[in-house]
């Protein structure tokens, strides 16, 4: 059964970084599950920001943060509802 659900920058950073509920997303999302996800324009800055951050305290590399940032653009231009 599909939903629709929304996410805000916290949910959407546990798509890319494992922490707690980063399973529990990553199924949500699944193409399989149909599942619709909205989200507001803010909230992309904001998993940016939380990118950087991380990068900042060394709890994520150079190279993990291009891989997230490069995943979470795709994704967020062609998989979430955009909100203004």
């Amino acid at each position: 059964m599909n939903q629709i659900f929304y996410a805000d920058s916290s949910v959407l950073v546990k798509r890319h970084v494992s922490e707690i509920g980063s399973s529990w997303f990553q199924n949500l999302v699944l193409p399989v599950s149909n599942n619709s996800i909205i989200t507001s324009k803010l909230s992309i800055i904001e998993v940016f920001s939380a990118f950087n951050r991380r990068k900042r305290e060394n709890s994520i590399s150079q190279i993990d943060y291009n891989d997230f940032a490069n995943d979470f653009s795709a994704i967020s231009s062609n998989e979430y509802h955009l909100l203004i």
